[in-house]
């Protein structure tokens, strides 16, 4: 459910979950084990978790940053992510192996995303960090994208070199990580964001036909998902730059838009 309303950017009621999460998370660590729940209905049997409880206590404090980001709070998102990278030094000798496991993805995680948080508050000269960080990891390639061209639209930065490094990567496909894959629909927003982000960096940088292109592509993704935040952002945004584009282009948007 977290990740749903993440995907929708609600974030007050990610917050909720993750406090939650976190809870019943350091609940089950304490008792070594989670409470098995069994379905309503006569012909239910007794499941578990899929994860050991130190993923989902791990992963509140990630839903925890992910909350601070999005409203801005960039020092409190890093402290957060503290706490999830410093686990293990905390609590190492205690470990199964693959709480282990679990422990180390969560400290890749934390490596980009202390970068990410540094760069979004203006700490710009962390971007080759944090573009090192993601290069080796395809699958995170276009929310990193999307988070740089992010910080490249709100501090003027020029990324052309790292939009040609790695172009060959930016196609919608499922993410996946080492204990699985990620929401379909988490996947999707990014993209359409990245594809918005990118189509202003364009039109900001004269580059009119390409920009409108994304542009366009972006809004109807924005429509087909049912994503009504970044339509507004697409429509907002054609309007400003309605001027610079073709007829053709200016025709393929209003029947997008009808």
């Amino acid at each position: 459910m977290a990740d749903v309303y993440a995907s929708l950017h609600q974030w007050d009621r990610v917050n909720g979950l993750a406090v939650k999460l976190g809870e019943k998370a350091a609940l089950a660590l304490r008792t070594k084990r989670f409470r098995k729940i069994k379905p309503q209905g006569r012909e239910g049997k007794n499941t578990s978790t899929s994860r050991p409880p130190l993923f989902y206590f791990l992963y509140a404090y990630l839903l925890k940053a992910n909350v601070c980001d999005a409203r801005q709070e960039y020092d409190q998102a890093l402290e957060y992510v503290r706490r999830y990278v410093n686990y293990e030094a905390r609590n190492g000798e205690g470990l199964s192996e693959q709480e282990r496991q679990i422990a180390e993805q969560f400290r890749d995680w934390g490596k980009a995303n202390t970068y990410l948080y540094r760069l979004m508050s203006g700490e710009v000269e962390v971007l080759a960090h944090y573009a090192e960080c993601v290069a080796a990891k395809e699958h995170e390639m276009i929310p990193a994208m999307y988070r740089i061209l992010q910080a490249a639209n709100r501090y003027q930065l020029n990324v052309d070199d790292l939009l040609e490094r790695f172009r060959p990567h930016f196609a919608l496909k499922e993410r996946l990580y080492r204990f699985g894959k990620y929401n379909a629909q988490i996947v999707a927003d990014h993209y359409v964001r990245f594809l918005t982000e990118l189509a202003c960096y364009d039109l900001h940088r004269q580059r009119h036909d390409l920009g409108i292109r994304n542009l366009l592509d972006s809004l109807e993704l924005a429509i087909r998902l049912n994503h009504e935040s970044m339509l507004f952002r697409c429509v907002q945004l054609f309007e400003q730059f309605r001027h610079v584009a073709s007829q053709e282009r200016q025709n393929q948007y209003k029947n997008l838009i009808l």
